[in-house]
């Protein structure tokens, strides 16, 4: 972990009390993306836990997750802001400032704008008391210019595009990594052959606590949002989710070109039923639920790749979706047993858990 990572996931955690009490609120499930009807019990960088309940003597949540610290962009700026705030007046209501330094409130003048210079200075005092070694967020983490990747980055395309034989294309062992654009294809664009893998890698160590049994439900799926493209279809082809063996989970090379696996862990999804602008879901099987299980406390790498790709068939013309870069979502459905053995003696509360801690006994 990068001590910029750390300093993120450390504020989550010191400051998941606050966190938490934002994220329950109307704005807050806004920015996370949640139904209004639902409870976070806990937020990470890179997604959010929900309590569906109690029974059967077990507890039932949902997580889900970004390939990127998305959560951390929207709710850590803001937050920083209001301690800037209050380094000059207090802030008499927490969540209207929240609301205010979020830009979800019209400028108010009960709120202290935050000046460049001011936040600098707060920078600049955090620094002298921070030990040597230990990350220090520099002025744009908190402008809006970083953009929260740095427990991302492992997710976009590698393709490989040439005009030799479609097996030569098919086969190769590498490829060229492209972060900005991601659209699994099979395609034959004369005289070139085309073959396009996406990647999704989603960190689980953040809001699911080891234990955990996930669940084949329709809440244990995989998201792609279409990019708003017009897709390819010449071959009346399909698009897969596989798993990725990349070796990186922060960043793509060129040889995880050849790292996507051919086991679809969803039903195949034709490119003619892909929603050019929409969310496309796959819930997933067996074989992707085994997938996540045996991959908690790390990251869980999936992939999108076209059904004919898998089975080398050559293609006759264009082939691909477009996804938007960034919006892999992984949804995970997961129990906890509320027993003495996984918590110990006390029961515990579903609300404020953090990544490898256990949830607040009480």
């Amino acid at each position: 972990m990068t001590k910029e990572e750390k300093y993120i996931y450390d504020f989550f955690k010191n400051n998941q009390e606050d966190l938490l009490e934002l994220a329950n609120t109307e704005a807050g499930k806004h920015l996370l993306g949640a139904d209004r009807k639902e409870t976070v019990a806990g937020i990470a960088p890179n997604g959010y836990a929900i309590f569906l309940g109690k029974w059967k003597g077990k507890l039932h949540f949902v997580s889900r997750y970004n390939t990127w610290n998305r959560v951390a962009a929207d709710f850590m700026p803001a937050l920083f802001k209001l301690r800037v705030a209050n380094k000059h007046k207090k802030v008499d209501s927490f969540y209207k400032g929240f609301l205010h330094y979020s830009d979800l409130l019209p400028d108010s003048k009960h709120f202290a704008p935050i000046a460049t210079g001011a936040m600098a200075a707060f920078l600049a005092a955090i620094s002298v008391s921070t030990p040597a070694g230990v990350f220090v967020p520099p002025l744009g983490f908190f402008l809006g210019v970083d953009t929260f990747t740095a427990n991302g980055g492992g997710h976009g395309r590698v393709y490989n595009n040439s005009s030799s034989t479609y097996s030569t294309v098919r086969n190769a062992t590498t490829g060229t990594v492209d972060s900005g654009s991601t659209r699994p294809s099979n395609s034959f664009d004369n005289p070139n052959y085309f073959i396009g893998h996406a990647h999704a890698p989603f960190n689980l160590d953040t809001t699911i606590p080891a234990g955990a049994v996930i669940k084949d439900t329709a809440n244990t799926f995989i998201r792609a949002t279409g990019d708003g493209a017009a897709v390819s279809n010449a071959d009346t082809d399909s698009v897969s989710v596989v798993e990725s063996s990349q070796a990186s989970n922060t960043s793509l090379a060129s040889g995880d070109y050849n790292d996507l696996g051919t086991t679809k862990l969803a039903a195949d999804l034709g490119i003619g039923s892909w929603s050019v602008s929409g969310n496309n879901d796959r819930d997933l099987n067996a074989s992707g639920v085994a997938l996540i299980q045996a991959a908690i406390g790390g990251y869980v790498k999936f992939g999108w790749r076209t059904a004919k790709d898998i089975s080398a068939t050559q293609p006759g013309g264009r082939n691909y979706v477009g996804m938007v870069n960034n919006t892999n979502v992984l949804s995970v459905d997961w129990e906890v047993p509320d027993n003495a053995e996984l918590y110990g003696s006390r029961r515990i509360h579903p609300i404020a858990f953090y990544g490898g801690f256990k949830p607040a006994a009480y």
